[in-house]
């Protein structure tokens, strides 16, 4: 079971890192360092709507894939988000806002551990 669980959070990670990857194919990266790397601050510089639509995407896409292997890891982190999109979105925005260096996948993750410990095992 444990290897399951490791497996599905490999999968996320995939899956993110491809949605980090789209998105950041949007904007024109200026060095090869820059086009690794898609940052909080890149996010937030799109408009309130076009962030909504990827967070949301983004988050439904890692709870479905979670889902796959641990359905209750997958409902918590779909509850989490989609019973006040908003009120979580503004959450996330503020928390991006304070590491705009780091990755939207890191600030996600940390927000989803927080409300669903079990979604990554402790090592």
């Amino acid at each position: 079971m444990r290897s399951l669980r490791l497996l599905s959070c490999g999968m996320v990670a995939a899956i993110l890192t491809a949605a980090s990857a789209v998105a950041q194919s949007s904007s024109a990266p200026e060095t090869a360092d820059a086009a690794d790397r898609f940052t909080n601050r890149d996010l937030m510089e799109h408009s309130q709507r076009d962030r909504r639509i990827w967070l949301a995407a983004f988050i439904g896409g890692a709870a479905n894939a979670v889902a796959l292997h641990d359905v209750e890891a997958g409902r918590c982190i779909s509850r989490w988000y989609d019973e006040d999109d908003l009120e979580q979105l503004g959450l996330i925005e503020r928390s991006m806002s304070a590491y705009p260096d780091n990755r939207p996948v890191e600030i996600i993750f940390a927000l989803v551990r927080r409300e669903c410990p079990s979604f990554i095992p402790e090592s």
